[in-house]
């Protein structure tokens, strides 16, 4: 469910970054009603091989970010002339807690980075068997002492401030 809610975030944030035709948006609306049946079934039947697939789908979305950031930050290029100025949509600065200054570029890393934690999880569930513990678990108890320390850091700054 984590990773479905990021992915989702990911096309929210493209959409709202560009402003996307309703061709486009059909497809993509398309593509989500014929996929996600489909990927339901096989995941229902082998799990792993699901995992394996998605896996590999992730990677692909790996060198795609690697090689549009490279672009984006080699002068001379398309991509560099037409983005490297563009700054981050604020669904993205709220989203990846990004400062107010960032760029698309900055955006474009934190989904790359979310990329090749999808492909890794999704690789590692796919060598894993049904019984196994999961591997993750830990790393999100450490992410939810960590935000929790942050939160309320935040609230204590904030009651400073105020008084």
């Amino acid at each position: 469910m984590e990773e479905a809610e990021n992915e989702r975030m990911h096309l929210q944030t493209c959409l709202k970054m560009f402003s996307a035709n309703p061709v486009t948006r059909f497809f993509v609306v398309a593509a989500q009603m014929t996929m996600t049946p489909l990927l339901m079934l096989l995941y229902a039947v082998k799990p792993k091989s699901m995992h394996r697939f998605v896996g590999y789908l992730e990677q692909t979305a790996c060198d795609t970010y690697f090689n549009v950031i490279t672009k984006c930050e080699t002068p001379g290029t398309k991509l560099h002339e037409s983005w490297s100025k563009l700054p981050a949509p604020p669904i993205a600065i709220g989203y990846w807690k990004l400062d107010e200054d960032a760029t698309w570029i900055d955006t474009l890393k934190c989904m790359y980075a979310d990329e090749t934690h999808h492909r890794d999880c999704n690789h590692t569930f796919a060598s894993m068997e049904s019984d196994d513990p999961n591997p993750f678990i830990a790393e999100h108890k450490e992410a939810a002492g960590r935000a929790w320390i942050i939160e309320q850091e935040k609230r204590i700054a904030k009651e400073q401030k105020s008084n």
